[in-house]
């Protein structure tokens, strides 16, 4: 249920999303909601912003809320609920720009499994310090023929992505506003110090899914139905040139089980990018590393296997050693 609600969140929220294509959403539902004036002049302005780079970050969290009860069960009236449980599962930072060519560098933590990343034009680096141990000291894994898409995973595609293709902008978000049931204005708030305006909308999940073109696809489609509630929660921060400053995206489980809680930050936008490769005697290409990793595989195999004959052979020796 995590995976398909990470999956989910990512889709909704508006993460980075350099050099990817968003998928088109679903037709509208046949009650949408007027947006608000105040947000209708701050999304012409969104739309008209081309980003050729950005600093970002996002992070990815469950939230549970226990039920607290007394001794013999039942006084939820009486006590009311325990506050939530906030568990933190991903955390992004770092800058990209669209290029010519590419670049990007990132840090994330993933249930406390730290990681970095660098692209230059087609060409990704991770760092893997566990990898040091089986190539003698290279922490850096290369693997070319890599898109920047490919580079930032699966939340590049979001329809709310904030690079997106050169010239594309910010239109994918405004498809994700069109799609809202209801919206609301908050008021005005505060972002790291910026005054930004604060709107709240609730977007139906179906309206964010590729239309199921296959019976596995269907199939799919129904569980999620049967495992989250039908809409999202969202809240945009816009700022007063209408850059979308942080979106958080809430997906609710079904019976009380907890929520996924996606938040995405646009720190700065136009900014320059400089990444540098890491040294070449600490990279090591991704075949050369799958290489040994067969080898060490294999050798442990082998190693397994004479263990084993030599058990068998112990074992029957002692099966043939006559009885006193």
């Amino acid at each position: 249920m995590v995976g398909r609600a990470l999956v989910l969140a990512l889709l909704a929220a508006a993460t980075v999303a350099p050099g990817a294509r968003a998928s088109a959403p679903a037709a509208p539902p046949p009650m949408l909601a007027a947006a608000p004036p105040d947000l209708q002049a701050l999304e012409q302005k969104m739309l008209a912003l081309k980003p050729t780079s950005e600093r970002f970050s996002a992070s990815i969290s469950i939230a549970e809320s226990p039920k607290v009860k007394g001794p013999i069960g039942g006084f939820n009236h009486i006590f009311g609920h325990a506050s939530s449980v906030l568990v933190p599962l991903l955390t992004l930072a770092g800058e990209v720009s669209l290029g010519p060519p590419p670049e990007a560098s990132f840090t994330a933590s993933f249930l406390g499994i730290a990681m970095s990343a660098r692209l230059i034009g087609s060409t990704l680096y991770t760092h893997e310090p566990d990898v040091s141990r089986l190539d003698g000291g290279r922490p850096w894994i290369e693997e070319r023929n890599t898109s920047l898409a490919q580079a930032l995973g699966s939340q590049s595609s979001g329809p709310g992505g904030s690079v997106g293709e050169p010239g594309a902008g910010f239109a994918a978000l405004a498809k994700l506003i069109a799609h809202a049931q209801s919206i609301a204005e908050l008021g005005p708030a505060n972002v790291d110090g910026l005054p930004v305006a604060r709107f709240k909308l609730a977007v139906p999940i179906a309206a964010l899914q590729k239309p199921a073109r296959s019976r596995r696809a269907r199939r799919r489609a129904r569980r999620e139905r049967k495992l989250f509630a039908p809409l999202l929660r969202i809240e945009l921060f816009l700022a007063e040139t209408g850059l979308p400053v942080r979106t958080t995206v809430v997906v609710v489980a079904r019976r009380g089980k907890g929520e996924l809680i996606e938040q995405s930050d646009i720190t700065a936008i136009d900014v320059p990018v400089l990444v540098q490769a890491p040294p070449a005697a600490e990279t090591i290409e991704a075949a050369e590393l799958h290489r040994l990793l067969r080898r060490r595989a294999r050798r442990l195999a082998a190693k397994r296997h004479r263990g084993g004959q030599r058990i068998v052979a112990i074992r029957r020796g002692k099966a043939r050693k006559p009885q006193k």
